[in-house]
């Protein structure tokens, strides 16, 4: 019995001498495949919860600046009406002086209109005299001459103060 059982450990020496790489190649992976499974079924890092202290310091930063944001919320819709305001009266203050530049704008051509009259009539006027009294030559001309520049002269000076009196109320 004893030679049958050394003859198999005989046999079994040999067979593994003759496989030894394939046998070492195999008890290498049998071994890693071991250490990866006792490795990777382990416990990694203890999970950190996050502690009830951290978590109240967030809520605070998040619920002030919240209420920073809502403050500035405010602030702008505060300015924005404002300055809608501002807009209002800027336009109100635009069409009333658009409105007194077309009312004088109106006046000066109701002045040219009455000093066009005036010339008309002051050469009317003169042709009349000429005809009717026999007047002539350069000395009346040179008179209807300097009554038609006053006439003028008059209506600019009041389309002068008419401007002045307007640009008076705007201020």
């Amino acid at each position: 019995m004893r030679n049958s059982h050394r003859k198999l450990l005989q046999t079994s020496v040999e067979a593994t001498r003759a496989c030894y790489p394939t046998v070492r190649v195999g008890a290498l992976c049998a071994v890693g495949f071991a250490s990866a499974l006792f490795a990777g079924c382990g416990e990694l890092e203890p999970m950190r919860e996050p502690e009830v202290v951290d978590l109240e310091l967030t809520t605070d930063t998040l619920k002030a600046s919240v209420r920073d944001a809502q403050r500035i919320v405010a602030e702008l819709r505060t300015d924005l009406e404002t300055r809608r305001m501002e807009l209002a009266e800027a336009q109100v203050a635009r069409a009333q002086l658009e409105g007194r530049v077309r009312e004088a704008e109106r006046r000066v051509i109701e002045a040219r209109q009455v000093i066009e009259l005036q010339r008309e009539e002051l050469a009317a006027t003169r042709m009349e005299l000429r005809d009717h009294h026999g007047i002539g030559g350069s000395g009346f001309d040179d008179a209807a001459t300097r009554e038609a520049e006053r006439n003028d002269a008059g209506a600019k000076s009041f389309a002068r103060r008419d401007k002045n009196s307007s640009l008076l109320l705007d201020g």
